[in-house]
């Protein structure tokens, strides 16, 4: 339901912005956008393997979850499976975005990302264009049941490339010597 997701977005980035200020000190710029990038990035992987029906969704009823009423493989088997576990998989796909939205917001204010001159235009730039990108969210919400996910997946991918070529610790640590 809405009200379920928004409690799980709402613990989600309670959680995030709880440890992200010391997961961000400890493993600076790199590694916290990788490690953050990736946890969404698997679990928007898990779910879209179970849009596309490559994972079927009654697996968890190995795990001890109980089995549903219906007819196993059928679309209200799959439908009562799906309810139990897109949720979750919701949260930790939004955990991580969380941490990835608190690690930008410690990052922009690094000289190495934004240099001191231009750090209000750059940020203002950045948020001029996620916000554009963000209006076409209803938009992609509605398109036919995987390709939602498809586009999250690519946007995740998108971004965990980029956030590769950051700069490492190393640098960081050479640029300071």
């Amino acid at each position: 339901t809405i009200f379920l997701n928004t409690y799980f977005d709402g613990i989600a980035g309670l959680i995030a912005y709880s440890v992200g200020k010391d997961l961000y000190a400890y493993f600076k710029l790199k590694v916290s956008f990788i490690s953050s990038l990736t946890l969404s990035f698997v679990f928007t992987i898990f779910l879209y393997l179970l849009r596309i029906e490559a994972i079927p969704p009654n697996w968890i009823t190995y795990l001890g979850s109980p089995a549903s009423d219906f007819e196993p493989g059928s679309p209200d088997d799959n439908e009562f499976h799906l309810q139990k576990q897109v949720p979750w998989i919701a949260f930790f796909i939004k955990l991580g975005y969380h941490l990835t939205l608190c690690f930008a917001t410690l990052a922009s204010c690094e000289a190495s990302m934004f240099p001191l001159l231009k750090r209000a235009t750059a940020i203002g730039i950045c948020n001029f264009v996620s916000r554009l990108v963000a209006i076409f969210a209803p938009l992609a919400a509605e398109l036919e049941k995987p390709l939602p996910t498809l586009c999250l997946l690519v946007v995740n991918m998108t971004a965990l490339l980029i956030s590769l070529t950051f700069p490492s610790r190393q640098a960081e640590l050479l640029r300071q010597q």
